[in-house]
């Protein structure tokens, strides 16, 4: 088995090389292409959501909110580093104001991601024996067997 290139694609490699507005626009098209599913995934949750999913339950543990807090430090952790090339040009009241407009539409995109697989899952996403289970299975029906 040969090992696999760690190096970009000769097509990325070409659009950076060949200028920013060129680059600009393709991580304008990648973004784009990664947030279609996630919009489709949220409004077909939506209708898919469970009242019943979103019981309390009557104790929780410690381990299962340290788990749950260091999930969401990593997550949004780094999203300072895309602000701090340009800190030099910008006062502390306009980086802040910027960091903010980064960060808010992020954390709601994660909390409303959590919020529709929990409504669809429920119990099931916290016993899931696997890293990512899948609210699509839900939606999507298997094909060829």
């Amino acid at each position: 088995m040969r090992p696999r290139s760690s190096s970009p694609s000769p097509a990325i490699t070409w659009q950076n090389l060949s200028g920013a507005s060129r680059g600009t626009r393709l991580v304008e098209a990648t973004t784009l292409v990664k947030l279609i599913p996630i919009a489709v995934f949220l409004i077909a949750g939506v209708a898919a959501l469970h009242r019943a999913n979103f019981v309390q339950p009557d104790h929780l543990s410690s381990a299962g909110i340290g788990r749950a807090v260091i999930i969401a430090l990593f997550s949004l952790t780094g999203i300072e580093i895309a602000l701090g090339v340009s800190a030099r040009s910008l006062t502390p009241r306009v980086h802040s104001a910027r960091l903010a407009m980064g960060l808010i539409p992020v954390a709601l995109l994660y909390i409303a991601i959590q919020v529709v697989a929990q409504g669809v899952l429920g119990p099931a996403l916290a016993l899931s024996r696997t890293r990512s289970p899948t609210p699509w299975r839900l939606f999507i029906p298997r094909s060829g067997g």
